[in-house]
């Protein structure tokens, strides 16, 4: 059964930017069999499958598109791209979410060494100072 379906021109073009970035599966398939794991190879090559179904059907062009674009994949076929597609950006989401936790958290920690570096070269020159100061004094005696 087909469901037709609408995307604004601003779903389409990401929709069709993940399923580009799915076309780079290519060498894990080889891989998967190479490795003679051909649930792994049979997985991917479905993905792949569907990833250039669904590129035919948004179309190749890149370029942005204006308006709606109507997707007429049966709906089983849908249900599966878009199950796994939405998988795939919530787990990218996810990676995105925790590398810039952890980039704000080296950012924190390098401010942190930062401060400590410059109190700690304040208070060496400083005494470095308040030395030559001194010393200074004493041979003018």
């Amino acid at each position: 059964m087909t469901v037709p379906v609408r995307l604004t021109g601003a779903q389409r073009d990401a929709i069709q930017a993940q399923a580009l970035d799915g076309l780079h599966s290519f060498d894990e398939v080889f891989l998967a069999l190479e490795g003679e794991d051909f649930d792994a190879a049979k997985r991917l090559g479905r993905e792949l499958a569907d990833d250039l179904r669904l590129i035919d059907e948004l179309g190749w062009d890149v370029e942005s598109t204006e308006g709606e674009v109507e997707l007429v994949l049966p709906a089983k076929d849908l249900r599966r791209i878009f199950t796994r597609l939405r998988c795939d950006a919530e787990g990218e989401r996810r990676d995105e979410e925790k590398e810039e936790a952890r980039a704000r958290a080296e950012g924190q920690a390098l401010r942190e060494r930062a401060e400590l570096v410059a109190a700690a070269c304040k208070a060496v020159l400083s005494a470095v100072e308040e030395d030559a100061f001194e010393r200074a004094g004493r041979e003018a005696e």
